[in-house]
């Protein structure tokens, strides 16, 4: 998601985000993707960051939740640039 963000930032040329959740706002602040999406889009890539960087800090049962319940954000996602195109 983070890539694609910023692949669509550059072939656009909306800027140049300074960390990976200011991608998501780029997006949503030029209509690519929605508000709520946005928030759910940035939870998911602090996540990542803190399994990159933290791993040894990160719960087992956290990474359940976001199994279970957060996949479909990566499906919505999809959808969102998707019907941009």
């Amino acid at each position: 998601m983070i890539d694609m963000a910023n692949m669509i930032i550059a072939l656009q040329r909306l800027g140049k985000p300074e960390t990976n959740a200011e991608a998501f706002e780029i997006l949503a602040s030029n209509g690519i993707i929605s508000e709520d999406s946005k928030e759910k889009f940035i939870v998911i890539t602090k996540f990542r960051n803190r399994i990159f960087h933290m791993y040894n800090k990160v719960d087992d049962s956290e990474i359940y939740d976001i199994l279970q319940n957060s996949l479909s954000a990566f499906e919505s996602f999809i959808k969102e640039i998707l019907s941009q195109i």
